[in-house]
This record gives C-alpha cells, sequence and structure tokens, in this order.
C-alpha cells in the first residue's frame, strides 16, 4: 500500500509510465493470470486504474483472468467486473460471480450475489436461470410470496413471448409448492401477481351455433358466402321475409356457445369454474341469467400439454324478443389464479370492395351478439351419411334424405335449391313405386324418333317444393338424384327454405354436401361432310374406356335436335362393348348420318334473344318472365341393343337430369366467348339451345358392378351461320356504354365478342356436291358418236333459319375462271386473297365442254336440297376436269339476293353501302374416256 500511495503522490509522468506499463500487462492475451499471485496483482492494478480513472479498460483482462479453474478466484473476479460496467452487464457478472461461488461452495457467497442482481430483460435463459434461483433462496428463507412471484415470472415470460420449454411441468410443480407450504390464498396471488397474460380462450375462434346448422364448424359454410347470397336471391328473394342477420335464437331452445381452450404450457393444467356473463342489449338491467337465460356451466377441463379443444356451453332462453351479448368469460387457471377474459371481438376492417361490405360489422359467425325470437320451426338433417360420396363421371345413383321439423311451430313450403344442381337434384316423381334408378326401361323395346317439347331457356328452375305442410316433431323422406360432372373434387351447397305457419315468417338452413367425381370414359366427337343427297353431314364419336377396370356395355344412344336427326350405321353387338382387356381396343367408333328435320319449327328464340340484346345494350332491366315460358320441339332418335330393352329418354327423371347438364354446359360455352357478360346477364339473354345445335346422350353400364350411367354432349354445331346482330351492333357502334371510361371499354369489347360468336359470323350457305357414274369409261367413237355423261349438281342450302339464292355458271371454263379472277384481284387486291382459285398454278388438263343448259338459279328453303342436271361431252380420248364451273351464292330476304359486306376496297352502290357475293369455283374432278373397238 505504501507503493500505492507513493504513486498516488508521484508526478503526472511517473503515472503516464505506470499506465502504459499497466496497459500492457492487462491487454496482453499472452499472459495467463490464473495464479493467486496475479490474482492480487490484478486486484492492485484494479486499484491503480480506478485512481487513474479509467476503470473500463480492466473489464476484458479480468474476464480473461477468470478462466483459471479456482471457482472461488473466478467468483471474486466476475463479482469486481459487476462493480466497473453498466447496470445490465452488472447483473451478468454478478449471475457469473454467484454460479462461481456456488461451485466453490460458498453459497452464502452466491446468495449475496443473486440478491444484489436487479431484474434481467432480453437473454430468457437467463433470465429464468436468475429467477429460479432467487426463489430458491427465497425458498430457504421460507419467503414463499417471493418464491412464488419468481417462479411466476418464469412462466408468464413463455406464455407472453409463446415460447414453451420442456421444463414446464417442473417450474409449474415449483410454483404450487411455494404456494401450498406458504398457505397463500387464489384470491391473494390474483391480486399480488400480474397474471394478464393467461388468455387460454382463443376468442376469434368462439362461435355461437344456432342447433339447425349441424356442420357450422365446416369452413364453406363461411367462406363461400356470396354462393349463399346468389342462392338466397335467386330462390328466396332479396329481402322477402327473412329474419334479420346476425345469431336468431328460438326461445326455450338450446344455442351452444363454442369456445376454443389452449394451453400455452408443456405441462398438463385444470380449467375449473368456467363461467360466462351476459350484457343485456334492450333492458336497463345487466344480469339476465335469473329467470331469463339459464347458462349451463362446463365441466372442469384437464388440458394436455399444448393442447387445444373446444368446448360447448348451453345456452336457454325463456323469454323471447330480447337481445343479449356474451361479454366475459371467467375460469380458474390450474388452482392458482381467478382469470377472466373480455369476449368482445376486434372485429374486421371494411373489405376490399363496395360488394363485400355488408352493412355488417361482424359477420355473422363473429358475432357474439344473440336475438331471441318466438317460436319458429327448425330443420334437421338425417340421412346424409348414406348418399355416395364417390361417383364415376356420368354414372347416376339415387339416394333417400330425411327432413325432420324439430321446431314447435309447423313449417310450409319446404323447398330445396343447389348451387350445382346438375350434381343433385330433387326427383319430382317421389315414391317407392319408381324404384331407385332415374332410367326406366321399355320392355317393348321401341326405338325410332320421338317428338318431345322441352324448355329452352337458361333461366335456373325455381326450387323443387319437397312438402307443402309438416308438423312440430314430424319428418319426410324424398328421393334425391347424384350424377357425377366434371371430373374432381366439389363443394356443393344445399339451401333449404321454409315459412313459418304462425308469422309467415321465411327462413333458411344451409348444408354443404361433398363430392369426388373419377373419371370413367373419353368421347371424342368427329363431324364431316356427307356426300349422299339425304344426309348433310357425317358424325361419329370415338369412345375409349379409361377409367374403369371392367368390360362396359353400351345401352343406348339417342341424338336431340329442333333441326336435325340423326341415323346410326351400324348396330353390330360388337360395337356396343369396351373391353378392358390386355391386347385388345379399349376404343370403339360409333358413326350416324346427320338429316334435317323436315317438322322444325321456325327460330322463334332467336328473335327473342335479339330483343333480350336490344334490352341489354340500352340498360333496360331483363325479367325472368320475357324467357322462362319458352320452349321448343325437338325430335328425339334412339337406338338400343337388338333385341334388348331400351331406355326411355322421355322419362320425367332422365329428362330432368339432361336439362340441367345442359344448362351448365350451355353456360360455360358462352361464358368462354363473352366474358364481360355476368351469369345472370347470360341466363336472360340466350336461348338453351340454337337451330344448328344436336344434342348426344350416351347409356353405358359395367358388366361386373352393375354401374349405370350416361355422358351427354351438348351444342354439337351443323349448318352454316348468318350474322344475325349485325344491324343491332351497328347502331350502338361508337356510342359510349355509360358515363365512365371502364364502362366504355366493357361495351366496345362486348360488342367485339358479339361480333366474332355464332351470331355475328357469316358462312356460305351453300354446299355443291357432283355426282357421277364412274371415273373412267370405256367408248366406241367410230360406233357410237361423242360420248355424253350425264352429271348431277346436288345443291344443298345449310342454313337452318334462311332461304339462300345460288346462280350456277358452266358457261366458263376453268382457265377463265382464273383469269376472273386476275382481274379481280387487280381491281382489289384483299378481295381475291379471298375469293382466288386454290389451284390456280396448274393447268395441264383441258376442261370439259358442257350442253344443254348451263346456267341454273334459283332459291332454296332453309335445310333444302335440290338436285340439278347437266351433260359434258367427249369427242375424243382423254382425261377431262369437270371442276370447269362456278357459283354464286347469298342469303334471300324477302325475294331479293341479300349480298353481304365484305371490304370497304370493294364497289359501293348507291346506298353507300359495300357488298359482295360469295364466289365458289369447282373443284378438281377427273373423268377419263378411252378407245375401244
Amino acid at each position: 500500500m505504501i507503493g500505492i500511495c507513493t504513486l498516488l503522490q508521484s508526478s503526472s509522468n511517473q503515472r503516464s509510465k505506470l499506465n502504459v506499463d499497466l496497459q500492457s500487462y492487462l491487454f496482453d492475451h499472452l499472459s495467463i493470470a490464473s495464479s493467486v499471485g496475479h490474482l492480487r496483482m490484478v486486484m492492485i492494478y484494479y486499484e491503480m486504474s480506478k485512481a487513474i480513472g479509467n476503470p473500463q479498460l480492466m473489464s476484458s483482462s479480468l474476464i480473461r483472468a477468470s478462466k483459471t479453474q479456482n471457482d472461488l478466484i473466478a467468483g471474486i473476479i466476475y463479482e469486481q467486473v459487476s462493480h466497473s460496467v453498466s447496470s445490465r452487464q452488472a447483473t451478468l457478472y454478478a449471475i457469473l460471480a454467484a454460479h462461481r461461488y456456488e461451485l466453490s461452495k460458498q453459497d452464502w457467497l452466491s446468495a449475496i450475489c443473486f440478491k444484489q442482481c436487479t431484474q434481467l430483460r432480453g437473454w430468457r435463459w437467463m433470465e429464468d436461470y436468475l429467477d429460479k434461483r432467487i426463489g430458491k433462496i427465497a425458498e430457504s428463507e421460507s419467503d414463499w410470496m417471493l418464491a412464488s412471484q419468481r417462479y411466476w415470472n418464469i412462466l408468464k415470460g413463455r406464455i407472453e413471448k409463446g415460447d414453451y420449454g420442456l421444463d414446464d411441468e417442473l417450474h409449474l410443480s415449483l410454483l404450487k409448492g411455494a404456494i401450498q407450504k406458504g398457505k397463500i390464498e387464489s384470491s391473494t396471488l390474483t391480486s399480488s401477481l400480474d397474471h394478464s397474460c393467461i388468455q387460454l380462450v382463443d376468442v376469434e375462434r368462439c362461435k355461437i351455433r344456432i342447433p339447425e346448422q349441424q356442420n357450422y364448424f365446416d369452413s364453406l359454410l363461411v367462406e363461400r358466402v356470396e354462393v349463399w347470397d346468389q342462392l338466397k336471391d335467386r330462390y328466396v328473394g332479396k329481402g322477402l321475409g327473412r329474419s334479420p342477420d346476425g345469431n336468431i335464437a328460438v326461445v326455450d331452445e338450446y344455442i351452444f356457445l363454442d369456445m376454443v381452450f389452449k394451453n400455452p404450457l408443456s405441462a398438463e393444467i385444470c380449467v375449473k369454474g368456467v363461467k360466462i356473463y351476459l350484457k343485456s342489449l334492450t333492458e336497463e338491467e345487466q344480469d339476465l341469467c335469473e329467470g331469463k337465460v339459464e347458462v349451463e356451466g362446463a365441466e372442469d377441463l384437464n388440458l394436455s400439454p399444448l393442447e387445444c379443444r373446444k368446448v360447448s356451453l348451453k345456452l336457454l332462453s325463456k323469454v323471447p324478443d330480447i337481445k343479449f351479448e356474451i361479454v366475459r368469460v371467467s375460469y380458474n387457471f390450474d388452482s392458482i389464479f381467478d382469470c377472466s377474459q373480455d369476449m368482445r371481438k376486434k372485429g374486421k376492417r371494411l373489405q376490399k370492395t363496395l360488394v363485400e361490405r355488408r352493412g355488417m360489422f361482424y359477420s355473422r359467425d363473429k358475432s357474439m351478439e344473440v336475438a331471441v325470437t318466438g317460436a319458429r320451426p327448425m330443420v334437421e338433417l338425417s340421412l346424409v351419411e348414406d348418399l355416395v360420396s364417390e361417383v364415376y363421371a356420368g354414372e347416376s345413383v339415387m339416394g333417400e334424405i330425411e327432413v325432420k321439423n324439430i321446431g314447435k311451430v309447423r313449417l310450409e313450403r319446404l323447398s330445396c335449391a343447389f348451387s350445382h344442381d346438375s350434381f343433385f337434384w330433387i326427383c319430382d316423381d317421389q315414391g317407392p313405386e319408381k324404384g331407385r334408378s332415374i332410367y326406366e326401361t321399355d320392355d317393348e323395346g321401341q326405338e325410332g324418333e320421338i317428338v318431345l317439347e322441352l324448355p329452352n331457356h337458361l333461366v335456373n328452375e325455381p326450387p323443387k317444393l319437397i312438402v307443402d305442410k309438416l308438423e312440430p316433431g314430424s319428418s319426410m323422406r324424398f328421393v334425391l338424384g347424384c350424377r357425377g360432372e366434371s371430373v374432381g373434387r366439389h363443394e356443393t351447397c344445399w339451401l333449404f327454405s321454409f315459412q313459418s305457419a304462425t308469422t309467415g315468417e321465411c327462413f333458411t338452413y344451409r348444408h354443404v354436401q361433398r363430392l369426388v367425381v373419377l373419371p370413367s370414359l373419353d368421347i371424342i366427337p368427329i363431324i364431316t361432310s356427307n356426300q349422299s343427297r339425304d344426309a348433310f353431314y357425317s358424325f361419329s364419336i370415338e369412345i375409349e374406356n379409361k377409367g374403369f377396370n371392367e368390360d362396359l356395355e353400351l345401352l343406348m344412344v339417342g341424338t336431340f335436335g329442333s333441326h336435325w336427326k340423326s341415323k346410326l350405321r351400324s348396330d353390330k353387338k360388337s360395337d356396343w362393348v369396351l373391353v378392358n382387356r390386355e391386347g385388345e381396343s379399349r376404343v370403339r367408333r360409333i358413326e350416324f348420318d346427320i338429316f334435317p328435320w323436315s317438322d322444325s319449327e321456325e327460330d322463334r328464340m332467336t328473335a327473342l334473344m335479339l330483343k333480350q340484346l336490344k334490352k341489354f345494350l340500352i340498360k333496360e332491366e331483363l325479367k325472368d318472365s320475357d324467357v322462362c315460358c319458352s320452349k321448343v320441339k325437338v325430335c328425339a332418335c334412339t337406338t338400343g341393343l337388338a333385341g334388348g330393352r331400351t331406355i326411355k329418354l322421355n322419362s320425367t327423371r332422365l329428362l330432368e337430369t339432361i336439362a340441367s347438364s345442359h344448362r351448365n354446359l350451355r353456360k360455360k360455352e358462352i361464358s368462354s366467348t363473352f366474358k364481360t357478360l355476368r351469369d345472370s346477364d347470360i341466363s336472360l339473354i340466350f336461348p338453351l339451345s340454337s337451330t344448328r345445335s344436336l344434342d348426344l346422350v350416351l347409356l353405358w353400364r359395367t358388366t361386373d358392378s352393375q354401374r349405370i350411367g350416361h355422358h351427354y354432349l351438348s351444342d354439337l354445331k351443323f349448318g352454316s351461320t348468318v350474322d344475325v346482330v349485325g344491324g343491332i351492333l351497328e347502331s350502338f357502334e361508337g356510342k359510349a356504354g355509360g358515363m365512365y371510361e371502364e364502362s366504355q371499354r366493357e361495351q366496345k369489347a362486348l360488342l367485339g365478342q358479339w361480333k366474332r360468336s355464332e351470331y355475328g359470323r357469316m358462312e356460305d350457305p351453300i354446299r355443291v356436291e357432283l355426282e357421277v357414274e364412274n371415273d373412267f369409261f370405256d367408248w366406241n367413237f367410230k360406233r357410237d358418236g361423242p360420248f355424253i355423261l350425264k352429271v348431277k349438281f346436288i345443291i344443298k342450302n345449310l342454313s337452318t333459319t334462311n332461304e339462300a339464292s345460288y346462280d350456277l355458271d358452266l358457261l366458263e371454263t376453268r382457265g377463265e375462271n382464273n383469269l376472273d379472277s386476275k382481274k379481280e384481284g387487280r381491281k382489289s387486291q384483299r378481295r381475291s386473297d379471298i375469293i382466288k382459285d386454290e389451284d390456280e398454278e396448274e393447268e395441264d388438263e383441258e376442261g370439259c365442254d358442257w350442253i344443254g343448259k348451263l346456267s341454273f338459279r334459283g332459291t332454296l328453303k332453309r335445310l333444302e336440297t335440290i338436285e340439278l342436271e347437266s351433260k359434258a361431252l367427249w369427242v375424243g380420248t382423254g382425261i377431262r376436269d369437270l371442276g370447269s364451273w362456278k357459283i354464286r351464292t347469298g342469303y334471300t330476304d324477302q325475294g331479293k339476293l341479300k349480298e353481304l359486306r365484305f371490304d370497304k376496297n370493294d364497289d359501293y352502290d348507291r346506298f353507300g353501302k359495300v357488298y359482295y357475293r360469295w364466289k365458289t369455283v369447282g373443284e378438281r374432278k377427273f373423268i377419263s374416256v378411252n378407245e375401244i373397238n
């Protein structure tokens, strides 16, 4: 100490010199300060550095000196460091010193260091260690309240951060032990310790469940809000006697509060005394539990580590016409704390679009408010589990559903609607005598043509009326059809609507049914022209068995068309079986001839469609009543197995299935073309089928499992198109579609979609086919003179709606035709690109000479065929081309040839409009005549 005093009294130069030596010792990392002598020297230097005024330089050197194996020396060094650093670091080094003291069996020094530590925040494991050691010290000193507080700090930190530990069970047992040894009451702990972090109830997942909503936890009942609203608006009516939004309870009927309890610790806990508190929203008094609303308490819960459990509390209202809110829930946490939580939810901010803003701060499943009404009917659905959950594409099965009135009031006019009405439907003809199949067999085996009158609109059918009246407690069963369409997984929404017999109020019940559709058959349609006189087209389908692991038998095939009918070419039994054996083809090809139906009616639906289109373009409201009454007469052609029983295509169940499938497929087709139109607009503008449409139904049955079903191909197009919307679109061309730029763009896009559709395209209505006896002839010119060949021109009008005129000219040869095309090309380059002869590059063969009548003109009615006869002359042997003819065609309007607009570069008539006629040059057909003696 004399040396230290001398140093303090020395000059500043000597101090600086000593300071340099001190720093060289303290920061020399090669030296090992581990002996007691070094420790004494370090302590002396430490005191000297404090006197010089630079104590912060000592912390790193002292820590380096603490590497000694002597725990007592290390504890002393750490304790000295804690006096020269910040408060946060001081706590850390005090903990390290206490730990080394504890290792050196100096518990009294360890306790002193722990008591000097302030609360440490930010390092979880160090916090837990400090709280645990202080808790142990408090237990040794019988300070049970302090021990409880320290043990609780460990658990509270883990609950707040959501970071559980594997030793939660140990700390929870230490906490319970301290409370039990200190005989601390739960009320004292609740008031003394901060337990606000305990939130065992997940409030945002709590729901009020009405008994009629059995699968209320199904996410689709919450997510598919738009689907439910569309079904309500479509079938129930907008605001038609509906109950108010929110949770509606019925007097003397139980409702349930579904709460979710979550254990935040990896230790088993017990939750006792769960109780909810209600607040009246209609009366001044706050307590409704006495005589008005009964709440059934929950049993004690033993939650496993990190367990999440749903608990339901029953609520029963004894008084109608009141409204209350669940505001708070209380419970006891593992016999330690009495806790409570606020049940009021935060709610959701307004959504992105105005459509999603429902005018409610909470959706129905989020609100904790309950309105109690008087007695009302309620629906319960059963036997749903018996329905098939997997079907093959095209397979049709039947099921039975039971609906029961579990309310205390009679319900009236119970009906049901489906979001996928082609997947599920309610059969009109109920009763056990109808069987459990949608197919009715015809024992007489009658085949041929059947005339049917079917609806021709896309408006969804009204919901099926299941029962007109249903008394309380009574039930009714009805037959439900199920069909597989659109391979994949589907979730269908069922909406039941009914009325109360006492108040007339309309109620709804929701159900979600899942269905998996598996692949079965792959059908590819092929349409080609037909060269015969009567048939207009050849139609075939290629069928491949892709889904079944067994043989499949085709039972029957049929077509529906308002202007077309079909005839099967082959009825071999081998063509009707799709085998599933290796080495044999799984593909079958069935061919048809397509003929015009002579009894077809005029196209009245197109006129109605144009009327609806005009209303839509001028923003006039479209109504269901304008189109839902339209019907069309169709020809159904059926063909079954020879000698077997056929299926009735005109049966009610099968026709309903076909109609729903047709609506679904037709809407998808139109939506792909008219992308700016909504589904509701499509239903009110377009017909279900057009005059060019032909639908095909193919019924099949598996040979082993006896599964039965049918595939449906809709809107197979035959015939030529005619522009029926050109005049309407011209009147709206260039006109604004509204006040805003977006609506104007939509209007322009819509007009373009109409022009590119089948209603805006113009196709050649006339098809010409040549018919001769043979292509090769042997002729004796010396004996018989010139050879004369009879040539038949078969001219068909492919239009299903309009008359067509033709002008057949045999005067010009092929070379002249080419010359005319080149002249026309020089007048208008764009026009010549369209109506040029495809074979003008080769003119080696000589054209034939025509005799007799060389020019034919006339008019054909829709789908009419005419046969013209001419003659070709050979005066010597050779090969002649019968393609030396041309024809001009066009649609006829009121007895005049209606020529069609083509291009602005063409010639103008006196009215300033541009027209042209289609020009068809005959295809090459070579006839060879040889000389014989």
